[in-house]
């Protein structure tokens, strides 16, 4: 990792399989984006994020279907932390939805209805 200022390398990990998914976001909370990989265990979802502040790896988080959900990021609940979300696309007229775990209740997931099967959420373009 480089600081984005003066360009000096501050950190330097390995994180994740060559198959994982790679999205940024702060979700530490510490106003440096961190490093998320993407898998799908078993069918879900599970999220990894490192902490570029500490370098150290955050217990995992289990969130979404890997055979139909899309990964997002973004503040969705405006405390300044990226939350854990995806959106699920159904070919059922209105069963579409966002689905938000919020980091300021990440116990209690929000589900938004939105969309239709042939869309795409704009969100998913910062996973990699």
């Amino acid at each position: 990792m480089f600081d984005g200022l003066t360009g000096a390398q501050f950190s330097i990990f390995t994180e994740g399989l060559p198959t994982d998914k790679i999205v940024d976001g702060n979700y530490a909370g510490n106003f440096i984006d961190d490093i998320t990989t993407i898998r799908s265990v078993s069918g879900v979802l599970q999220r990894t994020t490192r902490d570029n502040a500490s370098v150290m790896a955050q217990p995992a988080v289990a969130f979404g279907a890997s055979a139909t959900d899309f990964t997002l990021t973004g503040d969705y609940d405006g405390d300044g932390l990226d939350d854990y979300s995806i959106w699920r696309p159904s070919a059922t007229p209105g069963a579409s939805k966002f689905s938000v775990r919020p980091s300021a209740k990440p116990a209690t997931p929000i589900d938004i209805p939105m969309g239709s099967d042939s869309d795409y959420p704009v969100g998913n373009a910062r996973t990699h």
